[in-house]
C-alpha cells in the first residue's frame, strides 16, 4: 500500500513537471482534427456550443503546456473536425436526394474540357448552384460530360442539364450525356496568358513532346495521348505530370539561389509571388493547394529564422485541407498518396541520407535518388491496397528520370516562351527540350514493354496496418540513431 501511494505521488509529480512544446501541441491538435473529420463520416457529431466551450477551456490551460493542455487540444481537435464534417454532410444532403434524377445546375469550369468516350466533352464543375428540381448550393465539384458546345475552358461559367449520378473520389457526383451551355467566358489575363503559352508550346514542339512539356510544367494532362499516360502509369511516373510540391520546391530553390546576394525580404516576396502565379496558372487543384500551403509555411519559417519540423508541416497542412474539404479524408486516395509522398521526402529521406555511407548521398543527384526511393517506399503499400496493383519498375524508372525533371521543366519553359514570342524560329530554341523530353518518353515506353512490369495483388487492411506499423518503428529507430550520432559528435568536439 505504501509503495503504491509513493508510486502514485511520484507519477503525479512527474506529470506536473512535464511540459510539451508548442509545436507538439499543434501537431497533436492537427492529427485530432483529421481524425475528427474522419469520424463525422461514421455518424459522430459535435455541436457548436461544445466546440466553443472546449476552446475556452483550452485557452485557460494551454499556457502550462502540461498533460491537461495536451488532453484539451486533442479533444478540441476532434470536436472541430467532427463539427466541420457534420456541417459538410448537411450541405451534401440535397445532392444525395438527387442521385438518378434530372437536374439543371450552373457552376464554374475547374478544368479545360477534353473529349472523352462517346465524343463527350468532359470537365469538372465547381461553385455549383442547382436550380431544378430544387434550389441548393453544393460544395465540392461535379464531373460533367456531354454535348452542345465545342469547347469549355477553365473559368467559364456553364450550365449543365442531365441525370446526376454518384461518383468516387473527391467529386460529389457526375452528370453524363448532359446538355452543356456556356453562359459566360473567362477573360482574365491569367487565363489568356495560359492559353497563349499552351499555343506557344505546340508551335515550338511536336507531339507528344509538347503535351508532355505542358504536363511537367503546369500539370496539363488533358492533351496527352492515351499511350503516353498508360506508359507513365505502368512504370510509376504519373506523378511527374501532376503539379505538386516538387514543382514548387524547384521554384523556391531557384529563387533562393538567384537572389542569394539580395535581401531575405526580396527573396521571400519573390518566391511568394511566383508561387501565387504558379497556383493561378495551374488552377486550385487539391495537390497544388496542399503544396502551396507547405511552401508558404516553409518560406515564412525561413524568413523569420525559425526551423519548423517537417512532420508538423505535414500534419498542419493535412488538418487545413481536411477542414476545407472533408471529402479528401473520406474518399480521395490522392490526398493520402500526397501526404505519404510528402512524409517520404521530408522525413524519411533526410534520415536515410544521414545514415547512409554513400559518399554522394548529399549531392543534388544523390538526394533526388534518395527522395524518390523514400516516396516510393511510403506510397507503395497504399497503392497496392487501393488499386490492387503496383509497378515493379517504379524505382529504377524514377531514379533514371526524376533527376532530369527540373532540366526538362526549364527547357520546356524556354520552348513555350519562344513559341509565344518568336514563333517562326521557335524550333531552334526548343530542340534541347525536345531531346530531354524524347529521352523520358522513350525510357517510359521501353520500361512499359517489359513483361510483368505491373504486379497485381490484393493487400488487406490488416496487412496495410502491419506494414506501416513496421515502417513507423524503423523510422523511429533511424531518428534515434541520427540523434545519438549528433550527440556523440557534439561531445567529441567539446560542444555537448
Amino acid at each position: 500500500m505504501v509503495i503504491a501511494t509513493l508510486m502514485t505521488n511520484y507519477g503525479e509529480k512527474m506529470i506536473k513537471k512535464v511540459q510539451f512544446r508548442r509545436t507538439t501541441l499543434i501537431g497533436m491538435f492537427s492529427v485530432a482534427v483529421v481524425l475528427g473529420v474522419a469520424s463525422a463520416n461514421f455518424g459522430f457529431f459535435v455541436g457548436s456550443s461544445y466546440v466553443i466551450g472546449l476552446f475556452l477551456v483550452s485557452l485557460a490551460v494551454i499556457k502550462k503546456r502540461g498533460f491537461l493542455a495536451l488532453l484539451c487540444v486533442l479533444i478540441l481537435g476532434l470536436a472541430i473536425g467532427s463539427w466541420r464534417g457534420a456541417n459538410f454532410l448537411r450541405l451534401l444532403n440535397p445532392v444525395n436526394d438527387l442521385y438518378s434524377k434530372q437536374v439543371i445546375l450552373t457552376g464554374i469550369a475547374q478544368t479545360d474540357g477534353v473529349y472523352s468516350s462517346n465524343s463527350q466533352l468532359s470537365f469538372d464543375v465547381g461553385q455549383i448552384s442547382i436550380s431544378d428540381p430544387i434550389q441548393a448550393q453544393v460544395p465540392g465539384k461535379i464531373k460533367a460530360e456531354g454535348f452542345g458546345i465545342n469547347a469549355v475552358y477553365r473559368g467559364d461559367k456553364v450550365q449543365v442539364e442531365g441525370k446526376l449520378q454518384d461518383s468516387m473520389g473527391s467529386r460529389v457526383g457526375r452528370v453524363s450525356f448532359a446538355t452543356i451551355k456556356v453562359i459566360d467566358h473567362n477573360s482574365s489575363p491569367i487565363e489568356s496568358a495560359r492559353h497563349g503559352f499552351n499555343a506557344g508550346m505546340f508551335s515550338a514542339l511536336p507531339e507528344p513532346q509538347a503535351s508532355f512539356g505542358l504536363g511537367l510544367l503546369i500539370g496539363e494532362k488533358t492533351t496527352l495521348p492515351k499511350r503516353v499516360t498508360d506508359n507513365l502509369s505502368t512504370v510509376g511516373l504519373t506523378h511527374i505530370i501532376a503539379v505538386s510540391g516538387y514543382n514548387l520546391t524547384i521554384i523556391v530553390v531557384a529563387v533562393r539561389r538567384l537572389m542569394s546576394k539580395r535581401s531575405k525580404y526580396q527573396a521571400a516576396m519573390t518566391a511568394v509571388l511566383l508561387i501565387g502565379l504558379f497556383v493561378l496558372m495551374t488552377g486550385f487543384s487539391a495537390s497544388i493547394v496542399r503544396a502551396g500551403i507547405v511552401s508558404m509555411l516553409s518560406i515564412a519559417a525561413w524568413y523569420y529564422g525559425r526551423s519548423v519540423r517537417p512532420i508538423l508541416l505535414i500534419f498542419f497542412t493535412a488538418a487545413l485541407t481536411a477542414l476545407w474539404n472533408p471529402l479528401y479524408v473520406w474518399t480521395d486516395a490522392g490526398w493520402y498518396l500526397s501526404f505519404l509522398a510528402f512524409f517520404g521526402v521530408l522525413v524519411l529521406a533526410p534520415l536515410i541520407a544521414n545514415r547512409t555511407k554513400w559518399r554522394r548521398a548529399h549531392s543534388v543527384i544523390g538526394l533526388l535518388m534518395i527522395e524518390s526511393l523514400s516516396a516510393q517506399l511510403m506510397t507503395a503499400p497504399y497503392i497496392l491496397f487501393t488499386f490492387k496493383q503496383i509497378s515493379l519498375l517504379a524505382l529504377p524508372a524514377n531514379i533514371l528520370v526524376v533527376p532530369l525533371v527540373p532540366i526538362a521543366m526549364f527547357l520546356s519553359l524556354i520552348a513555350g516562351i519562344a513559341g509565344m514570342i518568336i514563333t517562326p524560329i521557335a524550333g531552334w530554341f526548343a530542340w534541347p527540350a525536345k531531346i530531354v523530353l524524347t529521352y523520358i518518353l522513350d525510357l517510359a515506353a521501353l520500361f512499359a514493354r517489359v513483361p510483368n512490369a505491373v504486379l497485381k495483388r490484393t493487400l488487406s487492411v490488416g496487412g496495410l496496418t502491419m506494414i506501416y506499423g513496421c515502417m513507423v518503428l524503423i523510422i523511429l529507430a533511424l531518428a534515434r540513431a541520427v540523434a545519438n550520432r549528433g550527440t556523440i559528435t557534439d561531445s567529441d568536439t567539446g560542444n555537448s
